[in-house]
């Protein structure tokens, strides 16, 4: 679960915060993990997020999609 919202700081520093939560019924919540985002106006779908928090810094698979004329020039 992704709960955004802001740290207040007075009197005017006001700081986005995502929070990434696993919820375990009955009741119990744990803090996966917590950050200031860059673009705090973006919303990242479930599979985004999951690329962008992996703890094993493991790189995620590109696949070009798109007309042959378009592709990068690889050497």
């Amino acid at each position: 679960m992704l709960v955004l919202g802001y740290m207040v700081f007075p009197p005017r520093l006001k700081l986005p915060l995502h929070v990434v939560l696993d919820y375990t019924p009955p009741r119990q919540v744990d803090i996966v993990t917590a950050f200031i985002p860059k673009e705090p106006y973006r919303v990242y779908s479930r599979a985004r997020l999951a690329a962008l928090l992996r703890h094993d810094r493991a790189l995620e698979e590109v696949r070009w999609t798109g007309p042959i004329r378009l592709y990068p020039a690889w050497e």
